[in-house]
C-alpha cells in the first residue's frame, strides 16, 4: 500500500548484504560469507531502511540476529527496524 502511495520506493524483499566477505583458511579451505538477509529493504524519504519481521525475541536464532544487527550498523551505517 505504501508503495502505491508514493510514500516509499524501491522495495526490494529478501535482500542479502555481505557483512563478513569469504575468506581463504590457512589450510587452503574457504569459508563462505557471513550474510544478512533483509525482510524488507525500501527508500523512505530518500533514506534506506531495512526492515526485519521478528516473532519471539528470545533463543539463538535472536541472539545471532542481534550480532547480524549491530554488524549492519557498523559495516553498513544501516539501521535494522524490528516489527
Amino acid at each position: 500500500m505504501l508503495l502505491k502511495t508514493g510514500e516509499i520506493t524501491d522495495l526490494e524483499l529478501q535482500k542479502p548484504f555481505v557483512l563478513v566477505p569469504s575468506i581463504k583458511l590457512s589450510t587452503g579451505k574457504s569459508e563462505r560469507p557471513c550474510k544478512y538477509i533483509a525482510d524488507f529493504v525500501f527508500k523512505k524519504d530518500g533514506v534506506v531502511v531495512v526492515e526485519d519481521v521478528k516473532g519471539m525475541r528470545t533463543g539463538s536464532i535472536y541472539a545471532l540476529f542481534v550480532i547480524k544487527r549491530k554488524l549492519m550498523k557498523f559495516i553498513h551505517n544501516i539501521e535494522i527496524i524490528e516489527t
